[in-house]
């Protein structure tokens, strides 16, 4: 064999071994490689919480014998990682597990959402044709400008006067309907334009909070045996929550009192809830299980520090930057500081005294107007503290009449509850619901409630002479089973007004007011024979009598409370006693001040009720007794 083909012949060996060898390569590769599964979950059931949700997914794959990577797309993307569970059926082991955002698959769409997309991108068109149509028809007025001042100046017609009149009248006719065009399609573009900035609210408000993206989920799955596997996946997240609501209908006075207690439900998950198996849970899954621990109490001296003739009890207020100052951080003030301090205690105290304010108002430690408190709802409240006029001096150095009421709203942790499932309220509902994630409230109806109810009536004259009628409960608030929560109230068909029911405070029933009842009238008026003012020695004594008339001009008989007041001293140089010429009270607090009478009124009955009582002080001291 010549040299030539046995290099032929090698030469064609070896190219069967490399084949050989990267076909066990490529198989051996193969073997190794794990089967990826892509799979969509469905989303089965959710537990709605106060603040948060449960969400339960089921997704399906087809694995192959050995090691497989199962990508989930479509979950929420607002996982707490820590509460994610995942578990697999047919005895698939699940290795290991990874959360990631997923910005390449589209998100669903509703149907409402669609279909604004749609009109908006009609909506676009007709604008850009109507742009279209505008330009033109100015291309068109240049082309008639042109050609007319062409004619017209420098053509062949331009010295014929019969010539360039009509041309004149041809531009005017032509230019005015092209100039009727262009504004014609001008208003017809404003109006598409306004068309679709509300259709682009309307989308933005249907698309609130949900975003483009998406989280997937990854798993290293080793499957016993091929075949379709189940997985159930389970996640809390914060995106979601529920608060009770109640409708309170009263149809009339002799019937009983019905009570809707209505969940409105909110989710702004990025999923919209589509038929879904929704429970709702009084609780909320705690995120901590710390026992505080408390620290001592260490009681210190605060000496008062006087600044710019100013004194304060609890420190003083720097002149630079108006802080409050402890006395007891004074020593770790700079020395200049500390030497203002000195220098104005020094001084004699005849600065003009701090104004008086009838009553201050704090939340969060912030001093706010009463409108500001009055606009937090009850539900959003931690503490409320009413302070007296000295407990306000002591805490904020500021001077009251009534004193502070201090509030502390609620934060996040305050919403959490490590109470056990058992003592929660869960609220399974058979019938499926579908919640969009636009964050928009959903009412879902849990419970009915028909109560006897006493009515009567209310009035309170010294501060308004109005007489309401009320609606209280006979049943005890607690075996109603009612969740605590904000009521619209509606009386023979026609809505009252808006109330809070608070199923943890101290009253035991529930009374709603239904509003004015002008067939009873009130009047209060203070009687001048009998109320004077007088200089006895170095005290004054104020004698204030008032009459309250209540009158009945209803066809039946009524029952009412009427309430009143008399001052109550909080200085033993102020000295109040209520005269006996004042109405016995069916309820009295000599704590208080408060009086209370009850009265039952025939048709056109009057009653008459006399309040008096007298107040002595110093010349000095100046009293708002009116």
């Amino acid at each position: 064999m010549s040299l030539y083909q046995n290099i032929i012949k090698y030469q064609g060996l070896m190219k069967k071994y490399i084949f050989l060898a990267a076909l066990l390569v490529g198989t051996a590769a193969m073997s190794n490689a794990q089967n990826t599964i892509n799979s969509k979950p469905k989303l089965k059931e959710v537990t709605v919480y106060y603040q948060g949700a449960e969400l339960t997914h089921t997704a399906t794959a087809t694995l192959a014998k050995g090691e497989n990577e199962v990508v989930i797309t479509g979950l929420s993307r607002s996982i707490m990682q820590s509460s994610l569970k995942v578990e697999a059926s047919g005895g698939a082991v699940i290795s290991s597990s990874e959360l990631s955002t997923d910005y390449l698959t589209d998100v669903k769409s509703s149907a409402r959402i669609k279909q604004l997309q749609d009109s908006i991108k009609l909506y676009n068109k007709k604008l850009k044709e109507t742009q279209n149509d505008i330009n033109l028809n100015k291309d068109m007025l240049a082309v008639l400008e042109k050609g007319v001042n062409h004619n017209v100046s420098g053509g062949k017609d331009a010295g014929n006067t019969e010539k360039v009149n009509q041309n004149l009248e041809y531009y005017k006719t032509k230019s005015k309907e092209l100039n009727n065009n262009i504004m014609a399609l001008t208003d017809k573009q404003d109006e598409i334009n306004k068309t679709l900035s509300r259709m682009k609210s309307q989308l933005q408000q249907e698309s609130n909070a949900k975003g483009p993206e998406t989280t997937q989920l990854k798993l290293a799955v080793s499957a016993p045996m091929a075949g379709s596997i189940t997985f159930t996946i389970r996640y809390y997240t914060t995106q979601a929550g529920w608060a009770p609501h109640h409708d309170v209908l009263v149809t009339a006075e002799d019937k009983p009192i019905t009570i809707t207690t209505k969940a409105q439900v909110r989710q702004y998950t990025g999923l919209d809830w589509d038929n879904v198996k929704i429970s709702l849970s009084t609780g909320t899954p705690s995120t901590s299980y710390s026992i505080p621990e408390m620290d001592t109490w260490f009681l210190r001296e605060i000496k008062p520090v006087t600044v710019g003739g100013t004194k304060y009890r609890n420190g003083y207020i720097g002149a630079a930057s108006g802080r409050r100052i402890a006395s007891k951080d004074l020593e770790r003030m700079p020395a200049r500081v500390q030497e203002d301090a000195y220098m104005a205690e020094m001084e004699e105290e005849d600065a003009e005294p701090m104004p008086v304010v009838q009553m201050l108002f704090y939340v969060n430690g912030m001093e706010v107007d009463e409108s500001t408190l009055a606009q937090i709802s009850q539900s959003d409240i931690k503490t409320r503290e009413m302070l007296s006029a000295e407990q306000t001096m002591d805490r904020f150095g500021r001077p009251t009449q009534q004193g502070a009421i201090v509030v502390t709203t609620k934060n996040m942790e305050d919403y959490v509850s490590s109470s056990e499932d058992m003592l929660n309220r869960t609220f399974d509902i058979d019938l499926r619901y579908s919640i969009p994630g636009n964050g928009k409230s959903q009412n879902i109806t849990i419970m009915k409630n028909d109560i006897q109810a006493n009515y009567k009536y209310f009035c309170v004259p010294k501060l308004d002479t109005k007489v309401y009628l009320v609606a209280e409960t006979n049943q005890d608030i607690v075996k109603l089973n009612l969740l605590s929560g904000n009521a619209n109230v509606s009386f023979g068909g026609s809505f009252v007004g808006t109330t809070y029911i608070n199923v943890n405070a101290d009253t035991k029933k529930l009374s709603f007011t239904l509003g004015e009842d002008k067939g009873i009238v009130a009047q209060r008026k203070k009687v001048k024979d009998f109320s004077s003012k007088k200089t006895l020695g170095s005290d004054i004594k104020v004698l204030s009598t008032y009459e309250i008339t209540i009158k009945n001009n209803k066809n039946k008989k009524i029952a009412i409370t009427v309430k009143d007041q008399y001052p109550i001293s909080t200085n033993k140089k102020i000295d109040v006693e209520l005269l006996e010429e004042t109405t016995k009270a069916t309820t009295s607090s000599e704590n208080t001040g408060i009086m209370t009478w009850d009265y039952e009124l025939g048709a056109g009955q009057s009653q008459k009720i006399t309040l008096s009582y007298s107040v002595k002080y110093p010349k000095d001291m100046n009293l708002k007794l009116d």
